[in-house]
């Protein structure tokens, strides 16, 4: 239900937010929270989308940046990591694909440069957003 978006995302900015550790065993558990984390959200947002897309959209910005963590340089990504990046990138496709949240991204302000994010943005542009273009 939509009424939930807010603790959805919570939940979701809750688990990204959680520190990086050096700690092998603790960080691939990390980066197998992250993955379920992007795949219940992705799920949730379909839900939501098939009931009223305009929730998703007014929240498509908080989706976005709360997922930043995900791309961080920084961190020797892991299996999990590798695929809750591809998973994030699947789901930023679906996204833009559907007609009445595509117009929401004209307000997201940037997506991190990731290879794994190579294939939105061409998308976006082809279809007249270059989401990189901020303009204060």
């Amino acid at each position: 239900s939509p009424q939930y978006m807010p603790e959805i995302t919570a939940a979701i900015n809750n688990v990204m937010a959680l520190p990086i550790v050096s700690n092998e065993g603790r960080m691939k558990q990390l980066s197998r929270l992250r993955f379920v984390a992007v795949k219940g959200l992705f799920d949730f947002i379909k839900i939501v989308a098939s009931h009223d897309s305009s929730q998703v959209g007014e929240n498509l910005t908080l989706i976005v940046v709360t997922l930043f963590p995900l791309f961080d340089d920084n961190v020797l990504p892991s299996s999990e990591a590798i695929l809750s990046r591809k998973k994030v990138a699947e789901m930023l496709q679906w996204l833009a694909n559907n007609q009445d949240i595509l117009p929401y991204f004209r307000e997201v302000p940037f997506l991190p440069y990731a290879e794994d994010l190579r294939d939105i943005r061409n998308i976006l542009l082809q279809k007249g957003i270059n989401i990189d273009d901020v303009r204060l």
